[in-house]
C-alpha cells in the first residue's frame, strides 16, 4: 500500500511541523514556500529534512520534495495543507490554477501575525 500524498504550503514554524509530522507517520510530503521567502530554510531546500523534537515528536523527517514551484509541490497530492495567515490564504489558492480532473483537498489553518 502507498502512503497518501500531501502539500503543505509555507516555511513558516507551523509549516515545518506540520511538513515533520506527517512524515515521521508514513505520509508522503511536498513542501512549498514562495521563492521570496526560500532563503529563510535554505537549510530544507537543500538537505529535504525537517529534525523535530518535543511534545509533538522526535526524529529526522526526510521529506518527498521542497519546492518554490507550487504547481510541482501540488501534483498529484491528495491534500494540501495552508498554514498561513489569512491574507495569504486566497492568493495562494489562486496560484493552484486549473486542475484537470478536480483540485485536492485543502485543509486551510488562517492565523493572524499577532497570535490570539
Amino acid at each position: 500500500m502507498s502512503s497518501m500524498k500531501v502539500a503543505v504550503m509555507g516555511g513558516g514554524n507551523a509549516s515545518h511541523t506540520i511538513a515533520a509530522d506527517l512524515t515521521l507517520k508514513g505520509l508522503t510530503v511536498n513542501m512549498f514556500e514562495m521563492e521570496k521567502f526560500a532563503h529563510a530554510m535554505r537549510t530544507v531546500f537543500e538537505t529535504s529534512e525537517i529534525e523535530m523534537s518535543g511534545v509533538a515528536g522526535t526524529g529526522k523527517a526526510r521529506l518527498n520534495l521542497v519546492t518554490s514551484d507550487i504547481q510541482e509541490a501540488i501534483a498529484g497530492v491528495e491534500i494540501i495543507f495552508i498554514p498561513l495567515p489569512g491574507f495569504a490564504i486566497t492568493p495562494l489558492r489562486t496560484d493552484f490554477g486549473p486542475s484537470p480532473g478536480g483540485r485536492p483537498n485543502c485543509v486551510d489553518h488562517p492565523r493572524n501575525l499577532g497570535g490570539t
